[in-house]
């Protein structure tokens, strides 16, 4: 299993944007704090994220993302009531994996570690994989 490196930008594969921090309501669809794949720069300080092995027995494999924007970690909250959005709201990360609405663990599920962009091995490594969160066992879609 490859190694996640210790910043990230997420992309969607559906719409080919990239995961951001909103840093203000955006009318009738997210609130402040909430994530959306709706970034069009992979250099945007609201885009990039670190992650940080999960440190408890038990919970190896594991991760918590932190946003680099806001310096808090991903956390499921509850949007209404038959949906739920990642937030960047954490103040720490929260390994209890029995409380879905603080525990700020996820689990990288490997797609492909091998795709490279461009034509020789001097080009960028493309790790591609999905994020599920310990809670729910549900991945991080688009909107």
């Amino acid at each position: 299993m490859p190694t996640l490196p210790r910043f990230v930008v997420v992309t969607s594969n559906t719409n080919g944007k990239y995961l951001r921090y909103i840093d203000e309501d955006i009318k009738n669809e997210v609130p402040a704090g909430y994530l959306k794949f709706s970034g069009q720069e992979a250099g945007s300080q609201y885009a990039k994220f670190e992650v940080e092995k999960a440190k408890s027995s038990g919970n190896e494999g594991l991760v918590h993302i932190k946003c680099c924007y806001n310096n808090k970690y991903w956390v499921k909250r509850t949007l209404t009531s038959s949906s739920y959005l990642i937030a960047a709201v954490a103040d720490e990360p929260v390994e209890d994996k029995t409380n879905e609405h603080s525990c700020t663990l996820f689990e990288p599920v490997y797609i492909n570690d091998d795709y490279l962009v461009g034509d020789d091995e001097s080009t960028n490594h493309i790790l591609m994989l999905r994020f599920r969160h310990t809670g729910r066992g549900e991945y991080l879609n688009d909107l």
